[in-house]
């Protein structure tokens, strides 16, 4: 008979697993620990996780973490990458990129630079101008001198292994892997041959920077295409977690990445994660009819390139833009649910999980999350992050106590939630401050003798520019377009500097 396990059935067992990790955090975040599982609807999922999991040690686990810009500077997978590796053996850092000679902004693990002039490539462009790899950023360039540098903020000795992945043709410039304590000189003819997408160099010693300097060999060699690298342990014992996130990626970011196909069985990956859908509705407030359709043939397609490998949906945060509360987050969260279990894959809740409706002004105001209420701080990030690790655990560990069960699904509705927040609306007078901040553009003050309607005035949204930043980057972000940014800016080039203000239109 099916098990079906459904949220009253928790609470016991949920009040002694967090015991002691609520410690620490806000209550006032309205964190649902109680539906922080990963949801499955046949029990050979959670198994295939779990066996993989608990023989980490053994046969290496492999985590390849897609998403946007929650992803890309690692806030959230930093966090349960480290987790993780802590319960299961660390087999590396997994992928990194040449953030700088892309034009964005690097990981918080490490800081990445440059020499040379490079051209790139990113997936969420309609039409890249490069082949897109597993990284979904790509690099060119054709000066014979150029470098990338990637410096890690806490070195490890134990990665003593990197696979370059790159275009292997015989016209590519040879390359020198510089660390500290090496000098190790490749030749690109040396490796035409090899089936691989990547070329495998053996490094020791303290890796705090890494560099990879060209150089030409012979007159034919006009050219460098990079598309990320990999940092190893030698053994293979433990998990290694790539983390490849695009700022402003969508769903559809992944039928753009052509090398995916080849790069991808590379990383031999035991769980994909797909952790997108934020710039698929965020701005139109409208789930799409095509997206379901789409995520179904980004499944089928990876599947097709790694099939051992389990595949994990996520739904999004609540979200806002502009000010205003995005109402399609619970049905993007629905989408996600009723696909993960039409396509035999994992779910795991983060909309529920996080709070549900309008809970980012709860995390703003406890500082975790940011001013724009789309994207999280250090912290908020931080939280993400161990709470997808322990919504893992926490569906080992209920596989553990109870052998039999044969799927886990919490039923979440945001029905009562929407009369209950109806009827308090009605009673409360006046508004709440936090609801004046969420819409100032029509907010609506009740005195006990006299009701009018008071239209305030919106304050003009600005940004501030980050290293790496570039006008075409945020008007994607922010759904506008470079000569809009330019002309309320009044800026007569596209150049930006650290720190400057940007009206957004």
């Amino acid at each position: 008979m099916t098990k079906k396990i459904i949220l009253s059935l928790f609470c016991c067992f949920v009040q002694n697993i967090f015991a002691q990790t609520n410690k620490g955090i806000p209550s006032q975040l309205s964190i649902k620990h109680n539906l922080n599982y990963i949801q499955f609807d046949d029990a050979s999922l959670l198994n295939q996780l779990a066996k993989g999991l608990n023989a980490a040690l053994i046969n290496g686990y492999s985590v390849v973490h897609f998403g946007d810009s929650h992803i890309q500077a690692e806030g959230p997978t930093s966090v349960t990458r480290k987790n993780l590796q802590e319960s299961y053996g660390d087999a590396g850092h997994g992928m990194m990129f040449a953030y700088s000679a892309a034009n964005s902004y690097s990981s918080i693990l490490y800081g990445t630079s440059h020499t040379g002039n490079w051209t790139y490539a990113k997936s969420f462009q309609s039409s890249p101008k490069l082949p897109l790899g597993v990284s979904g950023m790509t690099v060119r360039t054709d000066e014979k001198n150029a470098s990338l540098s990637f410096t890690l903020k806490v070195p490890k000795t134990s990665y003593q292994k990197l696979r370059v992945f790159l275009k292997k043709d015989i016209s590519s410039f040879d390359f020198k892997i510089l660390t500290q304590e090496d000098t190790i000189s490749i030749n690109i003819k040396d490796y035409l041959n090899i089936k691989f997408p990547f070329i495998e160099v053996p490094i020791t010693g303290n890796q705090s920077k890494i560099t990879i300097q060209l150089n030409q060999n012979n007159p034919n060699q006009n050219f460098f295409e990079f598309y990320g690298m990999s940092l190893e342990t030698i053994q293979n014992k433990g998990v290694i977690y790539h983390s490849v996130g695009v700022g402003a990626s969508q769903y559809g970011s992944l039928l753009l990445e052509e090398l995916l196909d080849e790069q991808l069985p590379a990383l031999n990956p035991d769980l994909l994660i797909l952790d997108f859908g934020t710039n698929n509705y965020l701005y139109d407030n409208q789930v799409k009819p095509e997206l379901g359709p789409q995520i179904e043939e980004i499944i089928k397609n990876l599947r097709a390139y790694s099939p051992k490998a389990s595949i994990l949906l996520t739904s999004t945060q609540d979200l806002y833009y502009k000010s205003k509360h995005v109402t399609s987050g619970i049905v993007f969260r629905n989408l996600i649910d009723s696909l993960a279990k039409k396509n035999q894959c994992l779910f795991w809740d983060w909309y529920a999980v996080s709070g549900g409706k309008k809970s980012l002004i709860k995390w703003r105001d406890a500082g975790y999350a940011q001013q724009d209420l789309v994207h999280l701080t250090t912290k908020g990030y931080g939280l993400k992050g161990q709470l997808l690790f322990e919504a893992i655990k926490n569906s080992i560990d209920s596989l553990t106590k109870d052998p039999s069960l044969q799927s886990l699904s919490i039923p979440y509705s945001e029905q009562k939630e929407i009369v209950a927040d109806v009827v308090t609306e009605k009673k409360v007078e006046p508004k709440k401050i936090e609801e004046k901040k969420v819409e100032p553009k029509k907010s609506e003050v009740k005195q006990q003798t006299q009701k009018k309607e008071v239209k305030k005035k919106p304050k003009s949204k600005t940004y501030t520019v980050k290293k790496g930043d570039t006008l075409s980057e945020i008007a994607a972000r922010y759904r506008t377009s470079v000569a809009q940014l330019k002309k309320t800016n009044r800026l007569k080039s596209d150049k930006l500097k650290t720190g400057q203000k940007l009206i957004l239109p």
